[in-house]
């Protein structure tokens, strides 16, 4: 993978899709969170009743972020797991995707614990013979006992069917709506420009200038045909 078009920023934009998610189970975990902030920035992490969202369990999380360029997985679903292929709690949020791509990841997930936002990502694997692998990720800040917010709800969604072989993705845009108190999600993304998930955009390669060598240009004469 080509580390300069990794390196190139993704457009932040506002999705618009009806409450602004990428997909269906995003969407509801969203309303719940949302639900539970009562005119707060965010909810409190001992709030989030897994019975509440008890379908979407195997594709949630709970990101943990003991201090900024440090956020790894607290707890993660039988989904995530499956598609990493191995145990997800403890690792770094950025093993999710190819090493190219970890850094403009978490510049985006630092900012759901500082601003704080929700964030909402469209990453892509490639699965060989099966083609490519769409995924949609949101994280949800929440805020600690200590007060902090420094935990995150997390969901992590796959559009076809998981390889045996363990997938790491590349991202491929990024949808952030600040958040605030008393103004719920929906109202926040009406206030905000309308745009669709960005993709990222392609770095110009210019063609290498032909080389000079010092010898003028030749003719050869090839029998039964012209110069």
């Amino acid at each position: 993978m080509d580390a300069n078009r990794a390196d190139t920023a993704n457009v932040i934009s506002i999705s618009r899709r009806g409450h602004g998610m990428a997909h269906p189970m995003i969407g509801e975990v969203t309303r719940y969170w949302d639900g539970l902030r009562h005119g707060r920035i965010v909810p409190a992490r001992e709030e989030i009743d897994p019975r509440e969202i008890q379908t979407a369990l195997p594709y949630s999380f709970i990101l943990d972020r003991p201090r900024p360029g440090t956020v790894r997985f607290r707890l993660s679903g039988m989904h995530l797991n499956q598609v990493l292929g191995m145990e997800a709690r403890g690792m770094p949020v950025r093993a999710v995707c190819e090493v190219p791509y970890r850094k403009r990841l978490m510049e985006q997930v630092e900012m759901v614990f500082d601003e704080p936002a929700l964030l909402e990502i469209e990453l892509r694997a490639d699965r060989g013979l099966f083609g490519p692998l769409r995924a949609h990720m949101a994280l949800l800040p929440l805020r600690s006992g200590s007060g902090a917010v420094d935990r995150a709800l997390g969901i992590f969604v796959t559009d076809g069917e998981i390889p045996n072989t363990p997938l790491r993705f590349m991202t491929r845009g990024f949808a952030r709506t600040p958040l605030q108190a008393g103004v719920a999600v929906a109202d926040s993304r009406r206030n905000l420009h309308p745009a669709g998930l960005a993709e990222e955009q392609a770095v110009y390669q210019p063609r290498p200038a032909p080389v000079w060598t010092g010898k003028p240009p030749e003719l050869r004469v090839l029998e039964g045909g012209k110069t």
